[in-house]
């Protein structure tokens, strides 16, 4: 997997929506991406938790491929907190990617 776009790049204010949502693409080893797959799904979790933190709406954590692509909507984390991680995980596969760190203001 890899970005598209990263909370990371964005402003964030804690328990607001991130400005930037996660969105990734599913690539093969050619960098090719995986526009065949609309079936799979991508799980947002918080791997560092300064806080003690919720990733919310939790009805939103997990979303569905669209053409290879996960776009996720209206996340936020509800505490403000410094350094903060995101995975992001393939269902049925053991790949992940990690986004930056997150400072929530």
């Amino acid at each position: 997997m890899t970005f598209v776009d990263k909370v990371a790049d964005g402003t964030v204010f804690g328990g607001k929506a991130f400005s930037n949502q996660p969105e990734l693409r599913v690539i093969d080893k050619g960098s090719n991406v995986l526009s065949g797959d609309s079936a799979s799904t991508v799980t947002a979790t918080i791997l560092d938790n300064p806080s003690d933190g919720s990733l919310t709406p939790v009805g939103n954590t997990v979303v569905s491929l669209k053409k290879g692509v996960a776009t996720f909507n209206n996340l936020a984390i509800n505490y403000v907190g410094l350094s903060y991680k995101l995975k992001y995980s393939l269902s049925g596969s053991n790949v992940a990617v990690v986004g930056g760190k997150i400072v929530l203001l």
